[in-house]
């Protein structure tokens, strides 16, 4: 049996490097983590920024945040600061628990 990731969840097609998509391909049991800790990473950004002219909204697209992390400012630093957070805390979460 492959550990490969089913075709419907299309590492192939999400805006990734090539080390990431090999990454996907080979653990994806990470992906449900991933998915939380970007949905977290997320929700506390826009907690932080609810009051800000800019409350890191987030776009329809794949880039999720649109321009915003191309324009290295303050806010394009926090986003990714948040983004990594949410990620480490929900992969952590997940091998406590043995998932």
């Amino acid at each position: 049996m492959s550990a490969g990731v089913p075709e419907n969840l299309g590492c192939e097609s999400l805006p990734l490097t090539d080390e990431q998509k090999d990454l996907c391909r080979r653990k994806p049991y990470l992906l449900p983590s991933i998915k939380d800790g970007a949905r977290l990473g997320i929700s506390e950004c826009q907690t932080q920024f609810k009051h800000e002219r800019w409350n890191c909204s987030t776009t329809k697209d794949l880039s999720v945040f649109g321009y915003e992390l191309n324009s290295g400012t303050k806010e394009t630093a926090f986003i990714f600061a948040v983004m990594a957070a949410g990620l480490v805390h929900a992969v952590t979460r997940s091998c406590s628990a043995g998932t």
